[in-house]
């Protein structure tokens, strides 16, 4: 059995995002796999500021990464659910990938796109950076 997480990837109050997140968390219920809500909302995370690039980091001097990072490596795959924001995917999101390196290398991932023809856009962008691990 495979863990996967459900990244909802906003940090907006009242967000959709967190909404549809839940409710695939719900549809998967019957599936072989596990899959769980991972919500940006309960990470305290900077822009990104570390001294080195992920990857060649050991250890994570931001406590809020280093938090992030044990979350993220526990996960088999993920699957991400983003807002757009002018034809983009949300700063945090950039944030959250940019910080971890070795936790996303070879992993699958799935992209949950919100906001109709902007929702592929968000999705098109995120899919570039994540297809580089």
């Amino acid at each position: 059995m495979k863990k996967i997480a459900i990244i909802s990837g906003n940090v907006r109050p009242n967000s959709n995002t967190l909404k549809v997140s839940q409710w695939l968390e719900k549809k998967t219920k019957k599936e072989d796999n596990m899959y769980e809500v991972v919500n940006l909302m309960d990470f305290s995370l900077p822009h990104y500021n570390e001294p080195i690039g992920p990857r060649n980091v050991i250890e994570y001097i931001n406590p809020e990464v280093s938090k992030w990072s044990m979350a993220m490596k526990q996960y088999d795959a993920y699957i991400f659910v983003i807002p757009e924001y002018n034809g983009f995917f949300p700063g945090v999101v950039k944030d959250a990938v940019d910080f971890l390196y070795h936790e996303w290398i070879n992993k699958p991932f799935a992209l949950v796109g919100i906001g109709g023809k902007g929702g592929k856009w968000a999705c098109d962008h995120l899919r570039t950076l994540l297809e580089r691990f």
